[in-house]
């Protein structure tokens, strides 16, 4: 199977092949992180479950809110390859402070890493995008090889954060991560010449623009420096954040609108249609979010993780979402093309609906392996992975459908933007996972001996069928959203 995508890669661009070395290391960093988070912070720092929710919650959404910055930063000022250098050089500042271990240079850390992927997320998908000419068939493969590349880091960083934290320490995998961020750096460096010559709708030159005699990357710099020192602020203070969160999205929304408004009919289609698919997937992230925090501690209290004698780290178990998705990537995309050839593609609003449902099926399945463990049953832990699998398969769904989507249809002018309006709509995910946890932990538990016994069957199926409901909503809605993402 490696082999054969191996010869797929031949078939496209070659930038592919590096940009998606690049979005690995992003991947590995950040899912190890999140693998880590909720239990460092309940387990060293002596934070209650709700806390360190919350601290997790604000963490992904600053990520990916941050990236709608990083979109508007590199469509107006500075190209797609400059913001994505800046971005990794910021995590791998970010990745260095964590290695110290303390409460102070965790937030510092994780603002650094905040402010990096708010550069390098949205910038890498469109540099992707723009490796490939308008029409070009072979996009959405392209998009479904990175997709896979992006999971891979996924699943390594979690099964590498876990065991060399079980057996190293808590530091080993931030030092691991600075070493590929670092390499993914000097990778991009190399190819500087070619990557640079992509972005070509705008080439502003910030040696000739200047204010008051000092040149903008100056300015920008500062920027970068006050968004992380706010970052540190909201990522102590929850409520502010979620105040803030709001006031971002609600202006966001309303500029969109005055873009849409004063563009052509076919860009303000194109718009309000892309616009909608990510609010659509914000249910979706809300939902899989939970497998690094209600889940995350479900496995890591109740469930038996003994496999022929050896103790599986509880980390290792978020890599199983990227593993399927990986698995399925492949089938999926065959799916895909076969459709098209029969002329009977599905729209991509109808594709995320689905996604949705896939969701609240794995749930179900959660739901299950909390009744085994209820009953000492011994296949709680299968039901785990199992659950893992439509929760793979809703992603496949979700996620390179979306950004297909956008490098297909956004303006070239906003595609950076609307790379970064979707990773906003994610941030909202992030933040309502972080509730939904809290939720589940503030409401569902009983302290008998400073423990909490959860009843986490009622939430998995709470969940499942909320998540349910909704899918049938997109799936309703799918029927009038597909006029608005036609080339027509």
């Amino acid at each position: 199977m490696i082999r054969k995508h191996l010869s797929l890669l031949k078939e496209h661009p070659q930038g592919l092949w590096w940009l998606t070395l690049t979005e690995f290391w992003d991947r590995f960093s950040f899912y190890g992180i999140q693998a880590l988070l909720v239990l460092y912070l309940t387990k060293r720092l002596g934070l209650g479950d709700g806390q360190a929710y919350i601290i997790y919650g604000g963490f992904t959404a600053l990520t990916f809110a941050g990236t709608i910055f990083g979109g508007v930063v590199a469509d107006k000022f500075i190209g797609f390859y400059k913001a994505l250098v800046t971005g990794i050089v910021l995590m791998v500042l970010g990745n260095l402070f964590l290695l110290t271990l303390s409460a102070h240079t965790l937030y510092l850390g994780l603002a650094f890493i905040t402010a990096g992927i708010s550069l390098f997320k949205p910038n890498n998908a469109s540099l992707i995008g723009a490796l490939y000419h308008d029409n070009d068939a072979r996009r959405d493969s392209g998009f479904s090889l990175f997709y896979m590349g992006m999971n891979a880091g996924a699943i390594l960083g979690p099964l590498s954060y876990g065991f060399l934290s079980l057996h190293l320490g808590w530091s080993a995998g931030f030092t691991l991560t600075t070493i590929g961020m670092s390499g993914a750096l000097i990778c991009v460096l190399l190819k500087r010449r070619h990557l640079k010559e992509l972005h070509t709708n705008h080439k502003v030159s910030l040696h000739k623009r200047a204010w008051f005699g000092i040149q903008l990357e100056i300015y920008l710099l500062l920027a970068l420096a006050g968004i992380v020192a706010v970052c540190v602020l909201l990522l102590q203070n929850g409520k502010v954040f979620s105040n803030i969160l709001d006031m971002v999205g609600i202006t966001t929304l309303f500029v969109l609108a005055w873009i849409a408004w004063k563009s052509n009919e076919i860009d303000r289609k194109h718009i309000i249609g892309l616009v909608a698919l990510s609010l659509l997937a914000i249910t979706f992230f809300a939902c899989s979010l939970q497998t690094a925090t209600t889940l995350m501690l479900f496995i890591d209290r109740d469930i038996d993780r003994q496999v022929f004698g050896v103790t599986i780290p509880t980390m290792a178990f978020l890599s199983l979402e990227p593993f399927f998705i990986i698995l399925l990537a492949p089938i999926v995309a065959k799916i895909w093309d076969f459709l098209k050839q029969k002329r009977h593609d599905i729209s991509p609003p109808r594709k995320m609906s689905y996604g949705i449902f896939f969701a609240a099926i794995s749930f179900v399945f959660f739901a299950i392996a909390s009744l085994c463990h209820q009953a000492q049953d011994c296949r709680a832990l299968v039901w785990v992975v199992i659950g893992n699998i439509p929760l793979g398969l809703g992603e496949l769904l979700i996620f390179p459908v979306a950004l297909s989507a956008i490098a297909n249809f956004a303006p070239l002018r906003l595609r950076g933007t609307m790379m970064g309006v979707f990773f906003l709509a994610l941030a909202f995910g992030g933040f309502f996972a972080g509730i939904i946890a809290n939720l589940i932990s503030s409401e569902n538990h009983i302290a008998i001996a400073h423990s909490y016994t959860i009843d986490y069957t009622h939430a998995f199926l709470n969940i499942a069928m909320v998540t349910a409901g909704i899918g049938v909503f997109v799936w309703g809605l799918s029927f009038w959203l597909k006029r608005f993402l036609t080339d027509a």
